[in-house]
């Protein structure tokens, strides 16, 4: 049956807050089992400390980012961090500094080195990594353990290098080097090899470090903070105390729509389910998918969205019907054309259940995808689950409103480029506004986030798209998405995708890359092959929000006429919005300027969307 607004919104209420369903049966469900209490850490940072961790980027043992790696930054417990500083300050009068390979480590990170291990040995990072030794014989050799003392937050590994140069010091082997010649005490026959780590090992220990004698790198503060405790929050700038807003990492209590089954689980007993789904949708350490056949859940199939159900289909590209490998389960694909499921794939079902991580920028395709959902639902009068997630960058409102005449699938509704709402409080938006066609609703349900603060500085687990692969990607991605339009790379076919800024003709930026292909994630990226000059905005903070300035910047660096520089105007006019952000921008207007225009209707947006928030602002 059909649900007004209000009836909506009260449901998804009263699911958050009671915790039944009045006529619906409740049945004892596993416990969701809490994480450890959050620890205190703090990121590393100091004059001559060079933080650069290997298992965010591909250049490690397993030849691919880690999970829960999602930004370049340190976290240790503040006992360790203390002591390194003191190891950096004594280095820094001799004229060196420190180099960091690993801080703390995720539980998760672990969890991925024991399905390298176990996976068939592909040789890509044995010659630079484990030449005499076979990746099967790595536990019992004791190279990997089911179990790192990375993850209790005291253990680092590192390097020397000089501060003149920037050039790291010869330690004989480098980094991760599976081999006994690593042992720090080895008897090399380079003797300023053997000389160099002793003088880190001198150094560290002045400082109450112990090193771990298999490996000249690895080494752990004593007496350790957490010496029985295995954290699993991830490596971002938001999981420490000094990130300069409050961390979600600080409150353990804090509870996915997903993690919460004993309110959704009676709904879906003895029901036929289709779920919409992908990378992002975990409960813990499994995926949505697995979790609800494991409770016997009628699942039927799948609706694949952009970047597909597994997460490894690139920006554009093609997503097809097929089959879900690990499951089993028919995948119905619902982008590139058929944005809508059809009447005969949403026969066979009684619930439709989303659970996608969305980034909170209007141009993020999944809130488009959740409307035609939302539009075939009511047309079907199926009922639609939404399990909510936080938005990471929910903490603010900002940009143009869209335009009517700017309508597309980068942005169909009339909100901010930075609306600060979850998908659950748009889709009852969506509802109540009546705007999906002939003002249809949708029989909706919302499983809110429990114990979330829209203030909160959240951090993915998992990355919600090839090309957002950390915290500060998806904090930039408001500014950035908007060159996409322009010829100016955003770092597409690097490491650091939305993260720089280069042109081939930039004479002003100190930054150099050059795109090359990235498979799954940009097969064919702006400027390839091309040597590129720009900024590096990987020192931005974890706090930075939309900004005009690098468009406004860049407007003038790439000796194009306007005209030119916007080598996608329709495009550009979509993700804005508005082609009025185009032409102010080549009216020479300034960012205030702007910024007036929109902000009257920012101004009436926080008020519509005052009686769809289901989280407080602090």
């Amino acid at each position: 049956m059909s649900m007004p607004r209000t009836q909506s919104t009260c449901l998804a209420l009263v699911l958050a807050l009671a915790g039944s369903v009045a006529g619906c049966q409740q049945k004892e469900v596993p416990e969701v089992q809490a994480e450890p209490a959050a620890p205190a850490f703090v990121a590393v940072d100091g004059n001559n400390i060079k933080v650069a961790m290997r298992y965010v980027t591909d250049d490690n043992l397993v030849g691919e980012p880690l999970d829960g790696y999602r930004d370049n930054v340190c976290l240790l417990a503040p006992a360790a961090a203390q002591a390194l500083a003191k190891v950096a300050a004594q280095l820094q009068a001799q004229g060196l500094g420190l180099e960091l390979f690993d801080c703390y480590r995720p539980q998760q990170a672990v969890n991925h080195f024991v399905r390298w291990v176990a996976a068939p040995e592909d040789h890509s990072t044995k010659a630079d990594f484990y030449p005499r030794e076979e990746k099967s014989q790595m536990f019992e050799r004791g190279y990997i353990a089911r179990r790192s003392g990375h993850s209790r937050g005291a253990t680092v590994d590192l390097t020397l290098y000089r501060l003149d140069s920037g050039e790291a010091l010869d330690m004989g082997t480098g980094f991760d080097f599976m081999d006994e010649r690593s042992a720090t005490v080895y008897p090399l026959q380079d003797r300023a090899a053997v000389a160099n780590r002793l003088r880190l090992k001198s150094a560290m220990e002045a400082q109450g470090f112990v090193n771990y004698s298999a490996e000249w790198w690895h080494y752990t503060f004593k007496p350790e903070p957490y010496p029985d405790t295995y954290f699993d929050v991830p490596v971002a700038r938001a999981s420490a105390l000094n990130a300069g807003s409050e961390s979600i990492s600080d409150t353990p209590a804090l509870r996915m729509g997903a993690e919460q089954p004993e309110l959704y689980l009676p709904l879906l007993e003895s029901q036929r389910v289709g779920l919409v789904v992908n990378q992002t949708s975990r409960v813990g350490e499994s995926h949505l998918i697995d979790f609800l056949r494991e409770r016997d859940v009628q699942l039927k199939k799948v609706f694949a969205l952009e970047h597909g159900v597994r997460g490894d289909v690139e920006n554009g590209g093609t997503v097809e019907d097929g089959i879900d490998g690990p499951s089993g389960l028919p995948i119905v694909s619902l982008y590139g054309g058929n944005y809508a499921p059809s009447t005969e794939s949403l026969s066979d079902l009684d619930w439709l259940v989303f659970d996608i991580q969305d980034v909170g920028v209007r141009f993020y395709t999944y809130i488009s995808s959740l409307h035609y959902l939302m539009q075939a639902c009511a047309d079907h009068q199926l009922p639609l689950l939404v399990l909510d997630r936080p938005n990471p960058n929910g903490d603010y409102v900002d940009g143009p409103l869209l335009e009517p005449a700017f309508q597309s699938f980068v942005g169909m509704h009339p909100i901010p480029l930075v609306h600060g709402m979850t998908v659950g409080e748009l889709a009852q938006m969506i509802n109540g506004e009546g705007w999906l066609d002939g003002a249809a609703t949708c029989p909706l349900t919302v499983i809110p986030v429990a114990g979330y603060r829209k203030s909160m500085a959240y951090s993915l687990p998992v990355r919600p798209s090839p090309n957002l692969p950390n915290d500060l990607s998806i904090r930039l991605y408001p500014s950035l998405g908007l060159f996409e339009g322009t010829t100016v790379s955003v770092g597409r076919g690097t490491d650091f995708p939305f993260q720089a800024l280069g042109h081939p003709a930039d004479q002003k930026g100190q930054f150099a890359f050059t795109p090359r292909p990235v498979p799954g994630a940009s097969e064919n990226p702006k400027h390839n092959g091309s040597a590129l000059r720009g900024d590096d905005l990987r020192g931005a903070g974890s706090d930075v929000r939309f900004s005009l300035q690098p468009l406004l910047s860049w407007s003038g660096r790439t000796d194009e006429t306007p005209q030119a520089f916007f080598s996608r105007a329709a495009f550009f006019d979509k993700l804005a919005g508005t082609d009025q952000l185009r032409k102010a921008v080549m009216a020479g207007a300034s960012e205030g300027e702007i910024r007036a225009s929109w902000e009257q209707g920012l101004s009436r947006f926080r008020e519509q969307r005052q009686r769809y928030l289901l989280y407080p602002e602090h």
